[in-house]
């Protein structure tokens, strides 16, 4: 018989993806934004400054965030469906908490995304600063 106690296992990983997803779309809003923005863009060997395969660096980003906050949005759909069954159930614990640490994340970074996209759609791109 063994005295050493084993942890238990990972019953739902689903909770802690949902619960994490807000975040990591607004980690790679906005590494996407600047490395459109600088490096790409307007470097010095762009043939169009602004331009990437035809399209506005603008339209890019804003298409960019807009499809992450939607993600983000959608895993916080989800993320109140596992907390509404979750928190009906005599489930105690981590796991209603974890749904509804996801759905509080998703809608922030979610609203944080979607105001990110002003400056992509406000200001000009590859343009000195006086």
């Amino acid at each position: 018989m063994s005295t050493v106690a084993e942890a238990p296992p990972v019953r739902d990983p689903v909770l802690v993806v949902l619960a994490l997803l807000g975040p990591a779309a607004w980690l790679v809003d906005i590494l996407v934004a600047y490395v459109l923005e600088d490096p790409l863009a307007c470097m010095a060997g762009a043939s169009v400054k602004g331009r990437i395969l035809g399209l506005g660096v603008r339209t890019i980003a804003a298409g960019v965030s807009l499809i992450l906050a939607g993600s983000s949005f959608a895993a916080g759909v989800a993320s109140m469906a596992l907390w509404r069954r979750l928190r009906n159930t005599n489930s105690a614990g981590r796991r209603p908490w974890m749904a509804l640490a996801g759905l509080l994340n998703s809608l922030l970074f979610g609203f944080v995304i979607l105001v990110g996209v002003a400056p992509a759609v406000i200001l000009h791109t590859c343009t000195s600063s006086p």
